[in-house]
């Protein structure tokens, strides 16, 4: 199969993926706002356009960077389009990071992926250098 990868996400696709996956329903202006703000974006597209997987890169352009939405259609997981996703986004802040410059890159992996992230050079947290990863999700009211 031929995959063509594009820095750009619709946001439908966004959304659909994103359910695909068992992650849940965005809002659309939820979902257009997420797409619309990233520093960087990438979908896998089928020879026919279809959005087979995304991910997107937050950075603020110095110190620090947030992969996330490491996403792939349940059906196309396993064929190394996400692997071929993070190689993108890390591609894209290899090119653009200055020289000296030291980027502190995190990523929250979904359970028991962490081994596919790992062949980037990701560690698990906590070890002897930093704490466990947190999180928090808020809800509007």
């Amino acid at each position: 199969m031929n995959i063509r990868y594009v820095e750009d996400i619709p946001f439908q696709d966004y959304m659909r993926l994103h359910e695909e996956v068992g992650w849940g329903v965005v809002p659309e202006e939820q979902a257009k706002i997420t797409v619309a703000n990233a520093t960087f974006a990438i979908s896998a597209r089928k020879e026919d356009g279809t959005v087979i997987g995304i991910s997107r890169l937050l950075w603020d352009g110095g110190t620090t960077a947030y992969i996330c939405d490491v996403i792939v259609s349940p059906a196309f997981q396993a064929m190394g389009i996400g692997r071929e996703l993070v190689a993108h986004v890390m591609e894209h802040m290899k090119q653009n990071i200055r020289p000296g410059w030291s980027v502190f890159v995190a990523l929250v992996a979904a359970p028991n992926r962490e081994r596919f992230y790992e062949h980037f050079g990701f560690v698990r947290r906590p070890n002897d250098n930093q704490g466990a990863g947190m999180s928090l999700f808020l809800v509007g009211k």
